[in-house]
Formats: structure tokens, sequence, C-alpha cells
């Protein structure tokens, strides 16, 4: 075999080698890592996502519980926003929030509503709007007290807005000023009377705006 023959074998045999290390590098770089998301947890293990609710009476000293926070098994560091003033009627939010490893963040947001006596009925259920918009709400007690409706507003208006309110007594409604909607912070009051019609009066503050609205149990 020549001098030539085994300089063409050699290299050759190189640039196989550069060729199959280039092969692997890119194979190696379509290849997506995993990562695992912040989770989080009650001290009891319940897990929590999105928004999650309590409520407490007027009076009562209010110590947030916080959370935890893990990456797979891992535990790791979670911060917190808001405060609760149990000495004041009102619905507050607590942020908590963390970040993973490879920087990903992750949040959760508790509503605490504050309310002026024991809790001693349930308004839940579904209303109809009494306006010219077929709109039908869904009322929920998220907590003794406490409700989460997905459409206060209605009328003769096509906006939806959910909002949060406080109903101890069955009858009298208290919406503390809150935001949960892209309408930005609402509050009001209502009533509730023994046919299962709710009227309030709603303050869209960005806006400046306020308004009668009904909505009929059914």
């Amino acid at each position: 075999m020549t001098m030539k023959t085994l300089n063409k074998i050699f290299l050759f045999l190189v640039a196989s080698l550069m060729l199959a290390s280039c092969s692997k590098e890119e194979s190696s770089a379509d290849v997506s890592r995993v990562t695992d998301y912040p989770t989080f947890k009650k001290a009891d293990g319940t897990i929590v996502s999105g928004a999650f609710y309590e409520s407490i009476e007027v009076g009562t000293n209010y110590t947030d519980p916080g959370l935890i926070a893990t990456e797979g098994e891992d535990e790791i560091t979670v911060n917190s926003s808001g405060s609760v003033d149990g000495s004041t009627v009102g619905i507050y939010s607590i942020t908590y929030s963390a970040t993973n490893k490879d920087g990903f963040d992750g949040s959760v947001t508790k509503y605490v509503a504050v309310l002026p006596a024991p809790d001693n009925a349930n308004i839940g259920g579904k209303y109809d709007n009494v306006g010219s918009f077929k709109y039908t709400a869904n009322i929920v007690e998220v907590a003794p007290g406490f409700y989460r409706t997905d459409n206060c507003w209605g009328g003769s208006s096509g906006a939806v807005i959910p909002a949060l309110f406080i109903c101890t007594d069955g009858s009298d409604i208290i919406m503390p000023l809150h935001s949960i909607s892209v309408y930005g912070p609402i509050s009001g009051s209502g009533t509730l009377d023994a046919t299962g019609l709710i009227t309030w009066e709603l303050t869209l503050a960005d806006f400046s705006f306020t308004a009668t609205k009904m909505w009929q149990k059914i």
C-alpha cells in the first residue's frame, strides 16, 4: 500500500469522525430538557393552583400559614406579597410566587374575606340577568359567607364581569373594592329579596361608572 493511499485513508477517517461529532451535537441540540414548574401546597399537602379562598370573622387576628413550593421532589423558596387586616371587613389577597432552577416562574393567589358576622346562609346557585342580554351567572360559595360570581354586570350591557362578594345573612350583600377582571377594581352593595332577586349598585373604579344591576335566581 503506497504512502499516498495511506494518507487518503487517514484523511477519510478524520473526516468521518468530524461528521459523527457534528451529528451528535446537532442531535443533542434537538433534545428538549424537561423542567418541573413550581407546585404549591398547603402544610397538609393539599395542592393549590390558580385562586383559592378563605374567610374569617372581623376581629380575628389572622396569621398567614403560607404555602410550600416544590420543584419535582425538591422544596424551593416561596415569596409572598399582600396582607389581611382582620379588624376591617373586606376582601384581601396574598400572592405566592416561586421560580424553578431553569428560571420559570409560578404563582397562586389566595383571597381572604373578612366577614362582618358569622355565616348563616348560602345564596349560591344560578341567576338570570334581568335585562336585554340572556346571561346566566353561577354564584358559588367559595368559603363560608364568601362568594364568587362569574358575572355581576348584565342589564343592558354585554360586559361579562366576574366578582367576589360577601353575604352572611342571606339578604345583605357587600362587595368590597377588589379586582379579578380585565375591567379593573369593582365595588358595591346590594340585597337579595324573598323572591331570589339580587339588586346591587356596582361601581367600576377605573371608569368612574356606577350602575344598578339585577339578577333573578332560577
